[in-house]
């Protein structure tokens, strides 16, 4: 039988902020040491704006395969309907059988938002400052999540929208009370004094480039939305590293992105182990594309809690 689950029964039984970050680290670390199988991720682009991409994953620690299918369709904002759609098939590496079929969305924002706090956690400055936040959307709210889950309480954010900033505060009242969430005027204001910057605004999207002057010399900038937010000014000037393999960037760049941009230092798996290398004394740019080893653990671990509750729908094979 293949356990179907929806995106919310996803949500339900996401690892605590925590508990996802831990996940997130194991995964780069080992993804850095060669113990993951992770093949650039084709694409295919059915519109202007929108694209498809098809993420296979293997990783030995824990031994686990997904494939991720997602759509990214900035146009849907227009329609009312997420920018992000997709679902996680998770196979069985013993019998390459389908164990489960998982809704993409809160996964996808989840393992995003552990990616980041597994960065904040070891690469952020020793000097405090606010967190500084561009965009206000679904991946604001996780990442909300886990800066609370790891101390971070100070938050400035950025959107072009009021509203949207309106609706993230009144969703952090409830959800992450000890946040203190302050609107900024622009992508500058929010990355000003800011010892964190995580920049989330659409992918393609203009005017959130965040100024290379305006950001701490030693300020962790964490863009996870490829290179639209920050341009070689700013990705030139710190020790450049990324979640994922060469390779992947190179394919992300051919569709125009990272323009600009000087090769990577090396992917942040070998700042992220224990007993790994120092954080860098100045700026560190991360640049998380979001890897399928993330939705192979992260499925993983969503499976087991459903088959312990005896959560999902069955389905025949």
């Amino acid at each position: 039988m293949i356990r179907y689950l929806s995106d919310d029964e996803v949500e339900a039984l996401l690892p605590p902020p925590a508990e996802a970050c831990e996940l997130a680290r194991r995964s780069l670390v080992e993804l850095a040491a060669g113990l993951v199988d992770l093949p650039p991720k084709p694409s295919v682009l059915p519109r202007p704006g929108g694209f498809v991409n098809a993420m296979p994953a293997y990783c030995s620690v824990p031994d686990v395969v997904a494939v991720k299918v997602v759509g990214v369709y900035q146009s849907n904002s227009a329609r009312g309907l997420p920018t992000i759609a997709g679902v996680v098939i998770s196979i069985d590496p013993e019998t390459g059988r389908i164990r489960g079929i998982l809704g993409a969305g809160a996964l996808t924002a989840a393992r995003t938002a552990a990616a980041t706090g597994a960065c904040m956690a070891r690469l952020a400055p020793a000097t405090p400052g606010p967190l500084g936040m561009t965009g206000a959307g679904v991946e604001a709210r996780t990442h909300l999540r886990v800066a609370d889950a790891l101390g971070w309480h100070d938050v400035v954010i950025y959107d072009h929208r009021p509203a949207n900033i309106e609706s993230l505060i009144a969703w952090a009242a409830t959800h992450v009370p000890a946040v203190r969430l302050r609107a900024a005027a622009s992508p500058a204001d929010a990355a000003e004094g800011a010892a964190c910057v995580v920049t989330g605004i659409p992918i393609g999207a203009r005017g959130g480039q965040v100024p290379a002057e305006s950001v701490r010399e030693d300020a962790l900038v964490l863009p996870i939305d490829y290179s639209t937010s920050v341009g070689p000014e700013l990705a030139n000037s710190a020790e450049l590293l990324a979640s994922d393999a060469p390779d992947q960037l190179a394919a992300v760049a051919a569709l125009g992105h990272f323009e600009g941009w000087r090769e990577l230092d090396g992917p942040v798996g070998r700042w992220l182990a224990d007993g790994g290398r120092a954080r860098p004394a100045g700026r560190v740019v991360v640049a998380n594309l979001g890897i399928g080893a993330h939705d192979a653990v992260f499925a993983k671990s969503i499976l087991d809690r459903a088959e312990a509750r005896g959560g999902g729908t069955l389905l025949a094979e």
